[in-house]
C-alpha cells in the first residue's frame, strides 16, 4: 500500500464490534492501517481491550478520553450505540475540540445518517458510514469470520476522500461494498434486521410450535436448522424466487388450510396472523413464477383473508 494510504485509527467504543476491529487493525501496520489508539467511557471496557490488544500491538494507546485518543489519528471510527454517535461527535469536535482538517470520521449505524457527523464535518473532517451487514458476539470469532461480509458505505460523494477511506477500510477487512444512498439507509438496515433479528423470532415461533406437540426441542431445532440452512444454500446458488417449494409452490391448497386450522386451534390467532402474512408474500412469489394461476392464488387469498385482487 502506498504511504499516502495510510491511515492512524482512532476507535472510540471498544464494545463488540470496535473489539472486533480493534483486534482485525492491531496487525495491519504493514498494510497501511495503524491502530494508534482506542477510547472508551468505561474503563472496564477500555482495559478489557487493552489485555487482548496489546498481545499484538504495544504501541496503541488505550485511554478513557476520546477527544485525547481522537488527536492522536486521521481516522476516527466511531463505534457506539446509535443513540449515542452524534453527542460523542459534537464532544469530539465542539467546545474547544480538535479540528476535522485532514481527519476522516466514521460510524458503523446501519440506520443512521450523516447527519450525526454534521459536527465533524462543520470542523472540516470528511465524514461517511459503514455498516457491516453481520452479527458480532464476541470479538475472536467475529474477526476469523469477517472476511467477505457485505458492508453498506455511505458518503457524499462529492467527497473523494471520505469514498476512499471506507473502500481502503472495508478491502483491509476483506470484505464486499455496495453505496447507499443517505435517504434509503433505514429500508436498508430493515432488511439487515429480518433477515437476521427476525429470522431469530420466526424459528422461535416454530421452537414453541414444536414443543406444543411434544417433540424433544434440541432435536427438532437441529433439524429445523438443518432444512433453513438448506433453503439458504438454495438461494445463494438459485435466488429466492427458484428456491421456493412446498404446499404453496404446488398449489395444494388443502394442505396450507389444514395447517391454518390447526395453527388457529392449538397454538392461537397470533401464531396464525404470522403464517398468512408470510404465506400471502410466499403465493406472490409462486405466482409470479407462473407456477399457479389466478384462481388458485386467490383461494390462497381468502384463506389468508386478504382480498382478492381485483
Amino acid at each position: 500500500m502506498k504511504k499516502e494510504e495510510k491511515s492512524d485509527i482512532c476507535i472510540i467504543g471498544p464494545g463488540r464490534l470496535g473489539l472486533t476491529l480493534a483486534y482485525c487493525f492491531s496487525s495491519g501496520i504493514d498494510r497501511g492501517i495503524n491502530l494508534v489508539s482506542v477510547s472508551g467511557r468505561r474503563e472496564e471496557s477500555v482495559s478489557n481491550a487493552e489485555r487482548i490488544i496489546k498481545k499484538i500491538n504495544r504501541k496503541t494507546v488505550f485511554i478513557v478520553n476520546n477527544k485525547e485518543a481522537a488527536r492522536k489519528a486521521d481516522c476516527i471510527l466511531i463505534c457506539v450505540p446509535d443513540d449515542s454517535i452524534k453527542n460523542v461527535c459534537k464532544e469530539l469536535f465542539e467546545k474547544n475540540g480538535i479540528t476535522g482538517e485532514g481527519k476522516t470520521v466514521i460510524h458503523f449505524s446501519g440506520l443512521k445518517g450523516l447527519d450525526v457527523l454534521d459536527a465533524a464535518k462543520s470542523s472540516g473532517a470528511s465524514v461517511c458510514c459503514i455498516h457491516p451487514m453481520k452479527s458480532f458476539a464476541d470479538y475472536l470469532n467475529s474477526a476469523n469470520s469477517i472476511k467477505g461480509t457485505l458492508f453498506g458505505i455511505t458518503y457524499d460523494k462529492k467527497d473523494k476522500k471520505a469514498c476512499r477511506t471506507a473502500e481502503r477500510i472495508v478491502g483491509f477487512l476483506n470484505g464486499k461494498s455496495i453505496f447507499i444512498e443517505n435517504s434509503s439507509k433505514a429500508i436498508y438496515h430493515a432488511c439487515a434486521c429480518m433477515a437476521s433479528n427476525y429470522l431469530i423470532g420466526l424459528l422461535n415461533i416454530v421452537e414453541r410450535m414444536g414443543k406444543e406437540i411434544g417433540v424433544r426441542p434440541e432435536i427438532f431445532m437441529e433439524g429445523i436448522i438443518s432444512l433453513s440452512q438448506g433453503t439458504i444454500d438454495n438461494i445463494r446458488k438459485l435466488g429466492t424466487n427458484n428456491s421456493l417449494t412446498g404446499p404453496i409452490a404446488r398449489g395444494d391448497v388443502g394442505t396450507v388450510r389444514n395447517h391454518l386450522e390447526n395453527i388457529k386451534s392449538r397454538m392461537g390467532s397470533n401464531y396464525a396472523d404470522v403464517y398468512s402474512l408470510l404465506g400471502r408474500f410466499t403465493a406472490d412469489i409462486a405466482r409470479e413464477n407462473k407456477w399457479i394461476d389466478m384462481r388458485t392464488y386467490n383461494e390462497f387469498l381468502d384463506l389468508f383473508e386478504i382480498k382478492k385482487l381485483l
